[in-house]
């Protein structure tokens, strides 16, 4: 009876050991991170975009020993992640299921990472310098010259991942290079899975896509071209073709993405010299966006698969989601063409709070002290005199790019100070976008004191905060200021995921 037991324990230990993980975990220790956050954030194509997953931002504390711990359930598949420490960070492939152990020195975080366990073998491959693509732009290529770079490099990083797969440690390729040691490691300790390997090897193939498709309208703008009929049979535009487009069979990762809008933007040039001939090398562009845009949902499909064209068209339209409105001919039509219920439900859902969240009562952001002028400011921080204050300024719109992926820094860190000092959330917008401010909040689960100042009659309080540019993409959207117990105002501190020990103690004083 009681062997009959253990056969069972043992039989229920393997079964669970070997049931699939759905989510991400990485576990690891960062060296000089003096017990900041580390963050894993998701990298799309445009910034601030919701993605269809449900994958949410996660941080952690780093302890005094430099140990870290992040899990997510949800998890994009094959999509692109960073991972950020301090002011450093570092992009990952990940897939559903991987269970990662990494090491680095923040101070260098691309020269030291190496990662062990499940799916550690892409992130080390990529690692290596051979797969470190050099293929910008340069004045000196001609159209031939640097598609002839593109394929040689192609080439090179093909023959390199078939060694690292089919663990060839014979290879003369791999004897002859200069990091022999690194690339037998791979082969040794963390085996590409067939998984990795199709992936890897599909990134490594379109990259004449993703880098063809724009050189040559680089090169028109840098007037290099001649004024000739663009011919489409030339070997430069042999990448274009259906064979070509079919391998594309998810745009998880953004590059992908990226590709499906140059092969789109060629093909419709493509049917335009079809037509009327008119396209040279050096007026290589859409001039008709109207008509482009009619022309993709006439054709996309005959280029891409439904789940392509799910993906991407829904990516387009939250895009404009993110920026506070929704495209209602983009939606009319990709309604008529989606088949898959994440997409429409994801875009519906977000929408929704777009026009109802500021009603939401759980969060209760409709009331006439959630939306502030420059005197309810005054009170506001007058309440709140005599205290060390912590003020995030941040605007709905542009916010996508660092404070809605930074999140769950900040709110841990509000957590882990809440005895110290008080947080203050100010949305600095224009009064059109505060569906899109509640919007924010809510389906980020943001608690905290959360207000808003329409940007209109009231942009003296930008200059107040010095948050003049956080109606910026290239500023994020958003700024940070601390406000000491004697009322003085310190404009630009740091970010939670930056803030030390040191410099918040230093504000203090």
């Amino acid at each position: 009876m009681r062997k009959l037991l253990l056969i069972i324990l043992v039989s229920i230990l393997v079964q669970s050991c070997n049931e699939k993980f759905d989510g991400i975990k990485i576990a690891g220790k960062a060296i000089n991170a003096d017990q900041g956050y580390v963050l894993l954030a998701h990298q799309p194509l445009y910034r601030g975009n919701l993605n269809f997953d449900d994958f949410k931002s996660v941080a952690d504390k780093i302890d005094d020993k430099g140990n870290f711990s992040l899990s997510s359930e949800k998890a994009i598949d094959g999509a692109c992640y960073w991972l950020q420490v301090k002011d450093r960070s570092f992009r990952l492939i990940l897939f559903n299921g991987d269970d990662i152990t990494l090491e680095f020195d923040v101070n260098d975080m691309k020269n030291t990472l190496t990662a062990k366990g499940k799916g550690a073998g892409k992130i080390n491959v990529l690692c290596l310098p051979q797969f470190d693509t050099k293929l910008r732009f340069n004045a000196d290529y001609t159209l031939d010259s640097y598609k002839a770079k593109v394929d040689s490099t192609i080439h090179a990083q093909e023959a390199l991942l078939e060694v690292i797969y089919q663990q060839d440690l014979k290879s003369d390729l791999l004897q002859s290079a200069e990091n022999k040691q690194s690339i037998t490691n791979i082969i040794n300790e963390t085996p590409l899975s067939d998984k990795e390997y199709q992936f890897l090897k599909k990134k490594i193939a379109i990259q004449d896509i993703y880098y063809l498709g724009d050189f040559i309208s680089y090169f028109s703008r840098q007037d290099l071209a001649d004024k000739s009929f663009v011919d489409f049979s030339r070997s430069y535009f042999e990448c274009f073709n259906h064979d070509r487009y079919a391998m594309i069979d998810n745009i998880n990762c953004w590059q992908f993405e990226d590709c499906v809008g140059k092969i789109l933007k060629m093909e419709y040039l493509k049917s335009i010299q079809k037509d009327s001939a008119q396209l040279t090398y050096n007026n290589f562009r859409i001039k008709d966006y109207a008509g482009y845009r009619k022309w993709q949902f006439d054709h996309a499909k005959d280029f891409l698969s439904q789940e392509v064209y799910d993906a991407y068209y829904g990516s387009l339209l939250v895009n404009g989601l993110t920026m506070g409105k929704l495209h209602k001919e983009l939606h009319e039509s990709y309604k008529a063409g989606c088949v898959n219920e994440k997409y429409l439900s994801r875009i519906d859902g977000f929408n929704e709070l777009l026009n109802n969240g500021v009603s939401d009562e759980a969060f209760g952001l409709d009331t006439d002290e959630n939306e502030l002028n420059a005197q309810k400011l005054d009170a506001l921080l007058k309440d709140n005199s005599g205290s060390n204050v912590y003020v995030t300024v941040w605007s709905a719109q542009f916010a996508g790019a660092f404070l809605i992926s930074q999140l769950p820094a900040n709110i841990d860190f509000a957590k882990e100070h809440q005895d110290e000092m008080k947080f203050l959330n100010i949305c600095v917008d224009r009064q059109k976008n505060k569906g899109l401010w509640a919007a924010r909040i809510i389906d980020n689960n943001w608690k905290g004191n959360h207000y808003f100042i329409p940007v209109e009659n009231n942009d003296s309080l930008l200059h107040r905060f010095a948050a003049e540019h956080i109606s910026s993409f290239c500023d994020g959207g958003v700024t940070y200021s601390f406000i000491d117990k004697m009322g003085d105002i310190t404009n630009g501190v740091e970010a939670p995921i930056l803030m030390s020990e040191e410099k918040m103690n230093g504000y203090f004083e």
